[in-house]
């Protein structure tokens, strides 16, 4: 269970780091990884506080990648 939990912010940090650098690819398949072992978790136990902050964090990620993308293609114009 701990480890399902660990493995999660793992996913949640390297796809953080991922969007830093513009690689929304790999950043999105960190995501998945990361929904999946969450999707796992709650299915072995409740633990909604850690589960909800994972999910806050992936939103997050989320929004700075679309941020990104959009100032990209401001300065591509």
């Amino acid at each position: 269970m701990d480890s399902l939990l660990s493995n999660a912010q793992r996913c949640v940090r390297k796809a953080d780091s991922l969007v830093k650098y513009g690689l929304f690819d790999e950043a999105l398949g960190q995501l998945d990884k990361a929904i999946a072992l969450l999707n796992e978790l709650k299915s072995v136990t409740s633990c909604y506080d850690s589960i909800q902050m994972l999910n806050v964090q992936i939103d997050s990620i989320d929004r700075k990648m679309r941020s990104v993308a959009i100032k990209r293609s401001e300065s591509i114009k």
